[in-house]
């Protein structure tokens, strides 16, 4: 027998047959994951109950599926390919129960995700011809389609429940950041390196930044002490996981770190400054160029005032690496112009 759900298409989504738990879909172990959207779903309030849950979710526009293992074991519910209306993702409850009595569930795992990357729960022990209840909601009121699939392979990240607003680990003013992490001697038996992952509070999934190798002493001790260098492409808050490999193939969380970049405005390399020397109230227009490219970065018109210097912010411009400006300034009563060049490049 085969399961469908509607294909995703970019609008006019309608309301998926699983949207009540009667309609709940049958999910296969290792079969190919299945296409489903939350958007125009709405909650069957009397088949969910907050209160077991706690703060881990709150239901806005959830929908149903099933699974059922043919043998016992550990598997894993794969979530992936996420396309959100916000950057909050998809919520998950794994459950065991009758269906639409409450009273009856036992909550396996409950996770917001509050990430769009792709994710795997873990679910230790599950029982044969034994049915579990999977309810999907977009977390916060997200709109996502999304795939989900239940195996014996973990796919993606090893899930968290990840707030929407961490508090930073750190605030740097400077662009390189060093994070630390530390692995237990429990954990540190079983790995043999790190990944780390980056994503910009503008983007919805992380990317593959830094690798690093697990360390062992000359009598086989593993180092548990790690660290590794970023360099930041541009200001705002980052969200960094990091990641365990270990020998068996299956990744384990090891941390999440916040970095909020913020480079000092007040530096001296983040402002051009001209003293103009110019007849008073004089008609000016100057260009601000990024002197690789020549790109126009701004256009400043004004009226030459008396003892004023002119004065550009170009802090921005120097967080995306241009540090070489050529400055046009035009005199429209002469009908004269002069360029300027201007390196705002620091010593090491």
């Amino acid at each position: 027998m085969a399961y469908f759900l509607f294909s995703p298409v970019e609008k006019g989504y309608g309301q998926v047959a699983n949207d009540h738990v009667a309609g709940r879909i049958a999910l296969r172990a290792d079969d190919a994951p299945l296409w489903s959207t939350t958007t125009g779903c709405t909650v069957e309030w009397a088949c969910v109950d907050e209160s077991l849950t706690g703060k881990c979710i709150e239901y806005h526009n959830d929908q149903w599926f099933e699974f059922t293992p043919r043998r016992e074991g550990k598997y894993y519910v794969n979530v992936s390919d996420q396309d959100c209306r916000d950057i909050r993702g998809v919520q998950l409850v794994v459950m065991e129960g009758t269906p639409c009595r409450p009273e009856t569930y036992r909550i396996r795992s409950c996770t917001s995700l509050a990430t769009q990357d792709d994710l795997f729960i873990a679910l230790d022990s599950l029982q044969k011809d034994h049915s579990y209840l999977l309810n999907v909601d977009g977390y916060l009121n997200d709109f996502c389609r999304f795939r989900i699939g239940v195996g014996g392979q973990p796919k993606g990240f090893p899930a968290r429940s990840i707030g929407l607003q961490p508090t930073p680990d750190q605030t740097s003013a400077e662009r390189a950041v060093r994070l630390a992490w530390v692995v237990t001697d429990s954990l540190a038996v079983s790995l043999i390196g790190y990944q780390l992952y980056r994503r910009h509070e503008k983007e919805k999934k992380s990317s593959l930044v830094r690798e690093v190798s697990h360390e062992k002493n000359t009598r086989g001790e593993s180092q548990l002490h790690y660290a590794a260098v970023d360099t930041l492409p541009e200001r705002g808050t980052y969200e960094y996981q990091i990641v365990g490999l270990r020998n068996e193939g299956v990744p384990a969380w090891i941390a999440q770190k916040t970095v909020r970049y913020r480079p000092d405005p007040f530096q001296p390399a983040d402002y051009l400054v001209l003293r103009l020397v110019y007849a008073l109230n004089t008609p000016l227009t100057v260009l601000v160029f990024d002197a690789a490219t020549d790109r126009l970065l701004q256009k400043n018109d004004f009226v030459q005032r008396k003892g004023r210097a002119w004065r550009c912010y170009v802090g921005e411009w120097r967080d995306q690496g241009i540090l070489r400006f050529r400055v046009k300034v035009t005199d429209h009563v002469r009908k004269s112009t002069r360029e300027y060049v201007v390196d705002t490049q620091t010593p090491e």
